[in-house]
C-alpha cells in the first residue's frame, strides 16, 4: 500500500480552496494508494478563514489538516509548514488557484511509485483558453516551457509550484529559507542533490486561469527569471540548462503554431526587457504582487 499526502497553500482564497478540494475529492486513484493527509495553509483575514472553515465541512471524507496564519507569510514558509508535518511517501502539491482532472494526480504519482530512482515529477502546466493579450502571451510561455522540460528535464525550468510530486524522504527536514522566491527550483535541487533524478509527466494536466492584465503577466515572468538568479550559485553544476540557441529554436517552434499568438507574446517581452521592467519592482520579492484577475 502507498501513502500520498496533498498540500495547498492559499492566501486570502477559500473559494479556491474548496473548489480544489472538490477536485481532489474525485480524483482517480487505485486501491492501492491510499490517500493520508490534505494540508492546507491559509494566510488570511479573518473573513477568509472563517468562509474556508465553513466549507470545509462539505468535505468532511478527506483527512484535512489546516495551517492558519493572520498575516501573509510566503510560499517558502508554507511550503515548510507542510514538509515539518507530512507523513506518507509522496506529496503532492498544488496551487490553490489551479483545476486539475480526474486522473491528473496518478499520472503525477505513478512515476514516483514505479521508479526508485525519481524522486520528483513536474506536472504539464497549462493556462485555460483566454482571448486577451496576456492570456495569449500565458498560452505562449507555456507551450515553450512544455518543450522545455520535455527536452531539458534537468533545466532550471522543469519544476513549478502549480502542480508537482515529490519522495517525501526528500523534503522531510528540508527547510526552505524565507527568502526564496523559486521554492520549486530550490525543491527540484534538492532532489537532485539527494541523488535522485527528476522528470516530466506531459499527461499530468494542471490548469490555471492566466491574468487578464498584461503587466501582471509580465510580472510573472520577471517574477521566475529573479527566482533563477537567485538560485544560480546553489544550481552550479546541478542543472543541465538549453543554451540559449537552443532555447530559440524552440521558441521559434512554438511560435509557427500560432502566429498571432507569438506576436502577442513578442509585444509582451518587448515591454519586459526594453519598456519597463523597474515598474515591476514587486518581482524582486518572496512576497510577489498577486495577479488578482487570475484569482
Amino acid at each position: 500500500m502507498h501513502t500520498i499526502s496533498f498540500g495547498i497553500p492559499s492566501y486570502n482564497e477559500p473559494q479556491n480552496v474548496l473548489r480544489l478540494l472538490g477536485m481532489i475529492e474525485n480524483q482517480v486513484l487505485p486501491r492501492s494508494v491510499c490517500l493520508k493527509e490534505v494540508f492546507i495553509v491559509d494566510d488570511s483575514d479573518d473573513e477568509s478563514y472563517s468562509a474556508l472553515m465553513r466549507g470545509i465541512f462539505n468535505y468532511s471524507r478527506l483527512p484535512i489538516e489546516v495551517i492558519h496564519n493572520s498575516y501573509r507569510r510566503g510560499v517558502a514558509t508554507a511550503w515548510n509548514n507542510i514538509f515539518s508535518r507530512v507523513n506518507s511517501e509522496v506529496l503532492v502539491l498544488y496551487d490553490a488557484d489551479v483545476a486539475v482532472r480526474p486522473e491528473t494526480t496518478w499520472r503525477l504519482i505513478s512515476p514516483l511509485l514505479s521508479n526508485d530512482d525519481l524522486g520528483l515529477i513536474a506536472a504539464c502546466i497549462r493556462p485555460i483558453s483566454s482571448s486577451s493579450l496576456a492570456g495569449m502571451m500565458s498560452s505562449y510561455i507555456a507551450d515553450w516551457l512544455s518543450q522545455m522540460r520535455t527536452h531539458y528535464p534537468r533545466s532550471k525550468y522543469l519544476a513549478m509550484g502549480r502542480g508537482l510530486a515529490v519522495k517525501t524522504d526528500i523534503i522531510r527536514g528540508l527547510e526552505i529559507p524565507e527568502e526564496v522566491i523559486s521554492v520549486d527550483l530550490y525543491v527540484q535541487l534538492s532532489t537532485i542533490k539527494s541523488g535522485y533524478k527528476v522528470g516530466y509527466a506531459p499527461d499530468a494536466i494542471v490548469e490555471f486561469r492566466p491574468p487578464r492584465l498584461l503587466r501582471e503577466a509580465i510580472s510573472q515572468t520577471l517574477r521566475g527569471f529573479f527566482g533563477h538568479r537567485q538560485l544560480r550559485i546553489l544550481s552550479g553544476r546541478l542543472l543541465k540548462n538549453p543554451s540559449l540557441a537552443e532555447e530559440m529554436f524552440y521558441a521559434f517552434k512554438v511560435a509557427n503554431q500560432d502566429l498571432h499568438r507569438a506576436a502577442v507574446a513578442f509585444l509582451g517581452y518587448l515591454l519586459l526587457f526594453f519598456l519597463i521592467p523597474k515598474v515591476y519592482k514587486g518581482a524582486y520579492s518572496y512576497l510577489w504582487e498577486i495577479a488578482e484577475t487570475s484569482k
